[in-house]
């Protein structure tokens, strides 16, 4: 056991080396010190997980939340910090799905 625990330190360091993992890091901390952009993206993963919870759930979506959606999404894309911060997280998620599919094999 302690000989796979220690393989997987090796990994988790090797990942936290990537190209896609150094660059996801910067983009969040850029974010994070950017108070209008932190603001608007928790805003956004806010109202996209309740609609998700609504749709799960059977519930319907009214029109105005969808609106106010469309409307925090275009302001999402439209800042160019959040757009770079948006490829930089999915190059590194679509990174840890690949190792994830490697290591299910």
């Amino acid at each position: 056991m302690e000989e796979i625990l220690n393989k997987a330190n090796e990994l988790g360091i090797l990942i936290s080396k990537t190209g896609a993992a150094v660059k996801f890091h910067e983009m969040e901390a850029q974010v994070e010190s950017d108070s209008e952009a932190s603001l608007l993206l928790k805003r956004y993963n806010e109202y996209a997980e309740m609609i998700r919870v609504k749709q799960e759930s059977g519930y319907e979506i009214e029109s105005f939340e969808t609106d106010e959606f469309a409307r925090i999404t275009g302001s999402v894309s439209s800042n160019t910090l959040l757009r770079e911060y948006i490829r930089s997280r999915n190059r590194y998620m679509e990174m840890l799905i690949a190792i994830n599919n490697a290591l299910s094999i």
